[in-house]
This record gives structure tokens, C-alpha cells and sequence, in this order.
């Protein structure tokens, strides 16, 4: 008997590595990914889009780190504040307010 898996990671390396080699014994062809897969074999474009997004959040879960996080929520934090400022051009032809989005962006390492 293995232990339940609960982890997020677990769970989703777990779906995607299933879907690939199912993909493979059903086209006889290997996949670098889901997208790829489904791309190819022309499933419902709905599948398509699920497998896509399998793809991307097992790249994100594998990735992200506290360092990420902050960094993420400061830029985050900064487009929500650019976005309610008023857009102003300046003589570049640049919309201001994207100028300032990197100013309140602190970066933590």
C-alpha cells in the first residue's frame, strides 16, 4: 500500500506524467508536454486548454519559492496601484503611471 498523496506537487507530477504515458500508448509517440500531446493528437479543444493548464501549474508548483511570492505580491501590489492612477503621457508617448509600477516594485532576494 503507498500513502495518500496530498501534497499539491505530488499530485499534480503524478497527473501529468499519467496523462503523457497514456497519451504515448494511445499514439505510440512521446511528449516533451500536454500541450503538446493534445495539440497533436486534436483532442476537444476544452482538453486542450485542461491539459495546457496541468502543464503550466506543475511548472509553477515545481518553481516557486518565498522569494517568488514576495516578489510576485509587490509587482501585483504595484500594477493594482498604477492601474488606479490616472494615466498621464508624457513626451516619450510612455503612459506615466507604467514608469512608476517598477518604482513601488520592491525586490526581495
Amino acid at each position: 500500500d503507498f500513502p495518500a498523496i496530498s501534497d499539491a506537487h505530488m499530485l499534480l507530477a503524478k497527473l501529468r506524467r499519467e496523462a503523457l504515458i497514456i497519451a504515448a500508448a494511445e499514439s505510440g509517440t512521446c511528449f516533451n508536454g500536454l500541450g503538446a500531446a493534445a495539440r497533436m493528437l486534436k483532442v476537444d479543444p476544452a482538453w486542450e486548454k485542461r491539459a495546457t493548464y496541468w502543464d503550466a501549474a506543475l511548472g509553477i508548483v515545481e518553481k516557486i519559492t518565498e522569494q517568488s511570492v514576495q516578489s510576485y505580491l509587490a509587482e501585483w501590489r504595484a500594477a493594482i496601484r498604477a492601474a488606479r492612477q490616472p494615466s498621464t503621457v508624457n513626451d516619450g508617448g510612455v503612459k506615466q503611471n507604467v514608469q512608476n509600477v517598477k518604482k513601488d516594485v520592491v525586490m526581495k532576494d
